[in-house]
């Protein structure tokens, strides 16, 4: 019996359309595919390197797949050292690695995956609060007494005890089924037994805040008097429309200056990949690039501002402050933009 080959394939469908990438394994003139469920346009594979390129999950795709190949060949490397001639079937039934490891708590493998994967920090912490609250409702279950009614008591704790939207569950929920979904590729769990599956909710469809303009006139009125770098960045980011992803990743390499005074920000966005080219001078009358002249001399410094969570501490207790009724939040910047433009539209 020869050793099993392994390779990802993915089959285009059009020029434009998504297709799914899956893993070949061939042997003996035998073939066999498994789908991966990751689906990338032809322009974002790379056939000869094997790899996602030039897509926002890039990185997350190429680990799921290297992981995903890298368990196969150990699961084969295991049956050859049994001294077995494994086949291709034999391979993807074997559950003699993972079986073992079955009793362990859900808690416990979902804090490993946190560990060993490649996401940004940013929604590692946000799948740890998820995590903490699993905690507080399940302890360490383990993956064989999880039932459907375990899910359902743990959305219920989300709402009747912690006062989460419906959205903000729905969130929880997906982490849930992110980690569920790993145990399944990893032989934790029976597909058809995942119980997380068996359980949905709808996204309701709400309103995002957004400042208006006398409210954006507060803060405007506040960062004049005092020195802020934080609230500097917040308006920043209303003026530009830019995510608070994209604002860390900000630096002076960014900034494009010409003889007349005209400043250019370029920069990949991370969430979706795609270049920007702002003209800094000409948007909001130049407040924007009037914020960096106030931080030229330690421009990294002041793209350097506290995470996420602390940041909207900051603003929900300033907004009490001066009077914002706004739920104010840094996303809330970005939605600010174009109801700012509306209103000076029409006045």
């Amino acid at each position: 019996m020869e050793k099993i080959n392994y390779a990802i394939r993915f089959h285009k469908r059009g020029i434009k359309l998504e297709s799914e990438l899956f893993l070949e394994m061939s042997q003996n003139g035998s073939r066999k595919r498994l789908a991966t469920r990751l689906f990338v346009r032809p322009e974002q594979w790379d056939k000869h390197k094997q790899q996602v390129v030039r897509h926002p999950l890039s990185e997350e795709y190429n680990y799921y797949l290297m992981q995903y190949r890298l368990r196969l060949e150990q699961r084969e490397m295991y049956l050859w050292r049994l001294g077995k001639e494994p086949s291709i079937e034999e391979v993807i039934h074997a559950d003699e690695i993972g079986g073992a490891l079955r009793s362990q708590s859900f808690l416990h493998y979902a804090h490993k995956c946190l560990k060993e994967a490649l996401w940004k920090e940013s929604t590692k912490q946000n799948r740890r609060v998820t995590l903490s609250y699993w905690e507080e409702i399940m302890a360490d279950k383990a993956f064989s007494d999880i039932e459907e009614s375990d899910v359902k008591l743990f959305l219920r704790h989300l709402s009747e005890d912690k006062h989460l939207s419906n959205n903000t569950i729905a969130k929880h929920l997906r982490h849930l089924k992110i980690f569920a979904n790993m145990a399944v590729r990893d032989d934790l769990w029976p597909r058809k037994e995942n119980p997380f599956e068996r359980v949905h909710m709808k996204i309701e469809n709400s309103p995002r805040p957004h400042l208006d303009v006398a409210e954006l006139f507060k803060l405007e009125s506040l960062a004049s008097k005092e020195r802020l770098p934080w609230l500097d960045a917040f308006l920043f980011c209303v003026y530009s429309g830019l995510r608070y992803s994209d604002f860390i990743s900000l630096s002076d390499s960014n900034l494009h200056y010409e003889n007349t005074g005209a400043c250019w920000l370029s920069l990949r966005m991370k969430k979706t990949a795609y270049f920007l080219r702002l003209p800094l001078h000409a948007l909001f009358e130049g407040k924007a690039l009037r914020i960096l002249k106030k931080y030229e001399n330690d421009l990294a410094g002041f793209f350097a501002i506290p995470d996420n969570a602390t940041l909207n501490r900051y603003l929900k207790k300033m907004a009490k402050n001066v009077g914002i009724q706004t739920n104010i939040s840094f996303h809330t910047a970005r939605h600010s933009l174009q109801p700012f433009f509306c209103n000076r539209a029409s006045r």
